[in-house]
């Protein structure tokens, strides 16, 4: 596999010398108005948009200097990232109260959550901000345009695309925990052909992550390889082609789960754990818009791979007590065709409807869980309706309806309606109201131990209402959600049979609040909270969803040369469980990352980065430790 994608890479390669002269165009912005694609599957202007959505920008990515994009994701309102302590190691995203397995993952649209996890969630750990554009993150059941696992929302990380006379440039940066890091990059147009693609690497030898394990010494490292690129060609006035892939290929060490006193589980590291994964996104379509008629259509397919393989090694001192010894490989893939046409009925209707057929396949075995699984797979047919209606100059709407022929157990449904209404020139309320379903899994269908081939999908209701207001003479905006979702059907276990079954039921409802001011290239300041509710159908609190959340964003260039970034983050208290059950309670904890960037040369950056800033002690999962404080630095010039 490695081979093959080599050769698919390396006319790129080429393309990195290219001369540069000029920046490529960001597809984020026309004028001043912000145009997002990923809410209704056509470029919409934010303030048409009935969905609460959260836009980062490529410049906010590179004000910060994280090379990883969990820490960008972090400070999004309603979204709380939880991970098993340092850099690689697994990712739970939790949006508005749902589970993991309740958020899609889009790479360029593609749908990347695994389907050889039990959850179908997607661990995005290894995600890197190389070559990305923006990301999209979409709060309320998607399913009405993207099918399963958007029962709670969904986030797209979107490629830059080239424009213009090409640009190279190089960065690196090093620092803490012995971390080291290097990005190639080019963009532009060559011979008409519109590209960007990047490579880059990413290494560190990490910390001792068992928080509660007297005397754990082991540093847990991490490796990461990414290569991404995007093509595209105007192949005449009406046809054009596009064609995106990410390579993704990341080792780390990790500490397993044990017991020390005979009762509790906690992290427990032998140094024997290890983990590699190899990821291959790809997507390719045409994409035709005539000029004599208010038809367009796109055509194309898509894919994923996951290989994921755990290697964990028996150690005598601790073979009492190590619970998750053996080796095991999961693989995942998804094939995806797809048929989308926009018809402009008039100026007070956009039309879109869609077909597709998706297949996913899985098979795994693990020794240290005891759980394995043929090839398998299961193949969804859907089709989708959405109009997208201009009602007045205040007022319009969103409608939208979906029907997915699973195999095995038949027809879903889903459907959405929002509404934005413009008060005033600065004031703006929207509402929004959505259902989404969840697919049961291969693992929840076929796994010899737990399967039950007679699940129905997990189904959503979500709801939100909120007001925009702009003040400051439009230098700021206020908005405030109110949101409210219910989700029936969960997956659970029969405790006679351990298979899995519909029985479980949870309601979340909170509400998100975000303040921002923009003092032209000067100042930025974005500063959000928010509150959730997550119970199950007995009253108790979810686990790992907290309460209250904060968060703020401060840009500040002193000088044409020097700039500044604060970021902070305030969570509060989280419940979580030592692994047999036993409720424990994770103690508030508070964030500040610094960075800064100096203009040496019209060319030549320098930079530095402060995580951590108070050297928080805290754990976002029970018994695994989070980083200190972390001082880095590093350059980077064009080519």
């Amino acid at each position: 596999m490695r081979t093959h994608y080599a050769a698919l890479m390396a006319p790129l390669a080429v393309l990195l010398l290219q001369p540069s002269s000029a920046r490529a165009d960001s597809a984020n912005t026309t004028g001043d108005t912000v145009i997002v694609i990923t809410a209704t599957k056509t470029p919409t202007p934010l303030k048409k948009v009935t969905s609460s959505v959260t836009v980062i920008s490529s410049n906010e990515l590179n004000a910060t200097h994280q090379p990883l994009l969990i820490d960008a994701l972090r400070l999004v309102p309603g979204l709380y990232i939880s991970q098993f302590g340092g850099p690689g190691t697994d990712v739970s995203v939790f949006l508005r109260g749902g589970s993991p397995g309740d958020t899609l993952v889009l790479i360029d649209g593609v749908p990347v959550n695994d389907p050889s996890s039990p959850d179908r969630s997607y661990d995005l750990s290894n995600l890197t901000v190389d070559n990305v554009d923006r990301v999209e993150v979409l709060r309320g059941a998607q399913s009405t345009l993207y099918g399963s696992n958007a029962t709670a929302g969904l986030i797209n990380i979107i490629t830059k695309q080239g424009k213009g006379s090409p640009i190279s440039s190089f960065a690196a940066e090093g620092g803490a925990y012995s971390t080291a890091s290097g990005q190639l990059s080019s963009l532009g147009t060559v011979n008409g052909w519109d590209y960007s693609a990047s490579g880059s690497k990413y290494v560190t030898s990490g910390f001792p992550l068992a928080a509660l394990q007297p005397g754990d010494t082991e540093k847990d490292g991490y490796r990461n390889e990414t290569l991404s690129a995007r093509l595209d060609k105007q192949i005449s006035d009406a046809l054009a082609f596009d064609f995106t892939t990410r390579y993704i290929r990341a080792a780390d060490h990790y500490a397993g789960y044990g017991s020390l006193n005979g009762a509790t589980y906690i992290a427990l590291d032998d140094g024997t754990h290890e983990y590699n994964s190899e990821e291959i996104v790809s997507r390719a379509s045409l994409d035709w818009k005539p000029t004599f008629c208010r038809w367009s259509t796109s055509v194309g397919a898509e894919s994923n791979s996951l290989n994921r393989d755990y290697l964990d090694l028996p150690n005598a001192a601790y073979s009492s007590i190590d619970y998750s010894t053996g080796p095991g490989n999961y693989n995942g893939r998804m094939y995806k065709l797809f048929l989308q046409s926009n018809y402009h009925a008039n100026r007070a209707n956009l039309f879109t409807v869609g077909a597709e057929t998706e297949q996913d396949r899985a098979q795994y075995n693990s020794i240290a869980y005891g759980e394995s699984l043929n090839a398998r797979s299961l193949t969804t047919w859907s089709g989708y309706l959405q109009d997208q209606l201009t009602l007045s100059r205040k007022l319009s709407a969103t409608l939208g309806s979906r029907l997915d022929d699973i195999q095995l157990y038949g027809h879903q449904g889903t459907y959405h309606a929002g509404l934005n209404y413009k008060v005033t020139r600065g004031t703006s309320l929207k509402a929004d109201f959505a259902t989404g379903f969840k697919a049961p899994t291969l693992y929840d269908l076929y796994d010899p131990n737990y399967g039950n081939v007679n699940l129905k999908p997990e189904t959503s209701q979500t709801f939100d209402a909120g007001i925009d207001q702009a003040v400051l003479k439009g230098r700021g905006s206020v908005s405030a959600t109110y949101y409210n979702d219910r989700y029936l059907n969960l997956f659970s276990y029969n405790p006679v049979t351990f298979q899995t079954i519909n029985i479980g039921q949870a309601t979340a409802d909170g509400a998100e609040l975000d303040a921002g001011y923009n003092l032209g290239a000067k100042l930025n300041i974005d500063l959000n909270y928010t509150y959730t509710r997550a119970r199950d159908n007995f009253g108790k609190a979810l686990d790992r969803r907290p309460g209250t959340l904060y968060a703020a964003s401060i840009q500040y260039r002193a000088t044409t040369k020097l700039s500044f970034d604060v970021t902070g983050q305030y969570v509060g208290n989280r419940n979580d469980t030592d692994g047999t059950a036993v409720p424990v309670v994770l103690p508030s904890y508070t964030l500040i990352n610094l960075a800064s960037e100096y203009k040496v040369g019209p060319t030549v950056k320098v930079f530095a980065r402060i995580e951590n800033l108070t050297n928080a002690d805290y754990q976002e999962d029970y018994s695994y430790r989070s980083a200190g404080r972390g001082i880095y630095g590093g350059f980077s010039t064009q080519l």
